[in-house]
């Protein structure tokens, strides 16, 4: 099992019957990637959003994913 399927395993254990969706594009640049998803209960209701940031080796494989919750916070003016 790698790192990153007992990651979505743990989290799927606290938050049964729930799926996670990729919510826009794939974004990739120069061997990295970003996507948004959330993780959506049974009764559709988000209950986590986020983005991942991930590095694609030069195989094509996963190296590693970092990952943000919830939407940036706006800057200030």
């Amino acid at each position: 099992m790698t790192d990153l399927t007992a990651m979505a395993d743990g989290v799927l254990a606290q938050y049964p019957e729930h799926v996670f969706h990729r919510v826009t594009t794939l974004d990739e640049h120069h061997g990295f990637a970003r996507y948004g998803w959330k993780l959506v209960g049974p009764d559709g209701a988000p209950a986590v959003t986020g983005t991942d940031f991930a590095q694609i080796g030069d195989d094509g494989r996963l190296v590693r994913i970092v990952g943000f919750f919830g939407d940036p916070e706006p800057a200030e003016a």
